[in-house]
């Protein structure tokens, strides 16, 4: 040695596999991946469609459709957390994973479950309330959505309140929801 002092390379210096290294997600490419995991929750439509007992639709609808929803959300904490580092911006993130699956919901409705329901009144209540429903559970689930109950809930650790209580939350709207739509009106 020279007597120099050898300069300490950092991983993340130089492209490392450290998780810090990886670069913003554009939020175009975040948005679209936060649709695109919505396209998960679709499985319980047809599950409410197929469903002889409406009581299991009733339950097993929002339950499947609440948790699957996010997915894209979860998949952005995970992998790119500084796209996701606030709560309210994660929560917010949710919401538009609740609207871009209530409108797919809602044209499934309206083209492929509903066809002979194509009135005015029922594309403007399809097109307007449900989504907007879709849109306040899956906000109200996101404020569960971090990467801290994210790893413990993968670990099967969901005893803090924090993982448990706003998904519960929002499954008890869209449960509700689905309960006052069918009797109001069946054919909804």
């Amino acid at each position: 040695m020279d007597g120099r002092k050898a300069d300490i390379v950092r991983p993340s210096q130089y492209g490392g596999n450290n998780r810090e290294d990886i670069s913003k997600l554009p939020v175009i490419l975040a948005i679209g991946l936060v649709g695109f995991g919505s396209l998960l929750g679709l499985p319980g439509i047809i599950l409410s469609e197929l469903s002889f007992f409406a009581v299991a639709a009733w339950l097993s609808a929002p339950v499947i459709e609440e948790i699957m929803k996010p997915f894209g959300v979860y998949l952005l904490v995970l992998n790119w957390p500084r796209n996701a580092s606030r709560q309210t911006s994660i929560a917010l993130l949710a919401g538009i994973a609740g609207l871009v699956f209530g409108l797919l919901e809602s044209v499934a409705y309206v083209f492929a479950f509903n066809q002979n329901q194509l009135g005015p009144n029922y594309m403007l209540f399809r097109f307007t309330v449900p989504v907007l429903m879709h849109v306040i559970a899956s906000t109200i689930f996101g404020f569960s959505i971090n990467e801290r109950n994210l790893r413990s809930a993968m670990r099967g650790d969901v005893r803090r309140k924090s993982i448990w209580i706003y998904p519960v939350i929002a499954i008890a709207i869209h449960a509700a929801y689905n309960v006052a739509v069918t009797v109001w009106n069946p054919d909804f």
